[in-house]
């Protein structure tokens, strides 16, 4: 990953309190998704973390949001 997108999962992280190794991997693909031109989606079956992390994502964003769609 580029250290823009670890920098921005490590700023997720914080900016939701959440810790630990699943909730890193979480942030690293909500920054990766953060990256995409356009409108982004991030599809998970994690009702807990990704939202939190989308909705902070999109805070951070200069740009369309960065969606949640439950699998």
């Amino acid at each position: 990953m580029t250290s823009e997108v670890a920098d921005l999962a490590a700023r997720l992280l914080v900016a939701t309190g959440l810790s630990g190794h699943d909730c890193a991997v979480d942030a690293i693909v909500v920054a990766t998704a953060v990256g995409a031109s356009g409108a982004a989606k991030v599809a998970s079956s994690d009702g807990t973390h990704i939202p939190k992390l989308c909705s902070v994502a999109t805070e951070l964003r200069d740009g369309p949001p960065v969606d949640w769609l439950r699998v």
